[in-house]
């Protein structure tokens, strides 16, 4: 407990600890409620928020809807988070966008925006949280809208091309945009002997094995000449 007290809003900590002291589900409600409605009323007055409470008010939210509650307001807010220009604010943004927001929700053309910015971006953070973001959130138009992106991204250095192997499967499996991409990546590993790389092919063989048993072809894109490596790492 004192490791959250040093790391999360103090305001945070003692919501959660009112929240496991009902005894009661009614008395639950009735606490979330109230939460919601101090929430709404800080939002309603956004201007004069700043990022420590910006923040606080948002991870109140995303742990509202774990514990089961709808949350239907404060998107623009935690949205506005993802154009943080530090770490511990854009992780908060990208978290309560996996959890609060779905792919066809209209606010995702924002959400699009911001990732693009990200993966295109010098910072080695942002590009991290928002490759992430593209395995967790999915969705056939926010894969197209961002494969080519995560391959310039991923090009660029061997720490994404690990990465993107490590989140492969989940953003395959949800969408074939990321078909070229795919095979991209097998393609790559016939000319890396890195150890980084080795260990994340593991999962890239479960999904092979998957495909296999699959009635539909992920694999209808022609892999590059191997004189021409796509990229040497």
């Amino acid at each position: 407990m004192n490791a959250l007290v040093g790391t999360q809003p103090r305001g945070l900590f003692n919501f959660i600890s009112e929240i496991r002291g009902v005894t009661s589900k009614e008395e639950e409600r009735t606490r979330v409620d109230k939460e919601l409605g101090n929430i709404r009323n800080k939002f309603s007055q956004a201007s004069s928020l700043n990022a420590y409470q910006k923040k606080k008010y948002v991870w109140k939210l995303c742990y509202i809807y774990m514990l089961g509650y709808e949350v239907d307001f404060g998107h623009v807010e935690f949205i506005s988070l993802l154009g943080a220009t530090n770490y511990t604010d854009k992780s908060v943004g990208y978290m309560a966008v996996a959890l609060l927001l779905r792919p066809e929700d209209d606010l995702m053309s924002l959400v699009i925006n911001s990732i693009r910015n990200d993966l295109n971006s010098d910072v080695l953070f942002a590009r991290t949280l928002a490759l992430s973001a593209v395995a967790n959130i999915g969705g056939n138009d926010f894969a197209e809208g961002l494969v080519a992106d995560v391959s310039r991204c991923v090009h660029l250095h061997l720490y994404f091309f690990a990465r993107l192997l490590l989140q492969i499967p989940t953003i395959s499996l949800l969408t074939f945009s990321f078909q070229c991409l795919f095979v991209t990546a097998l393609h790559i590993l016939e000319y890396c002997t890195s150890y980084a790389i080795n260990q994340a092919c593991k999962p890239l063989a479960i999904l092979t094995r998957n495909c296999t048993k699959s009635r539909k072809n992920y694999f209808v894109t022609e892999m590059p000449s191997s004189k021409n490596p796509v990229c040497a790492y």
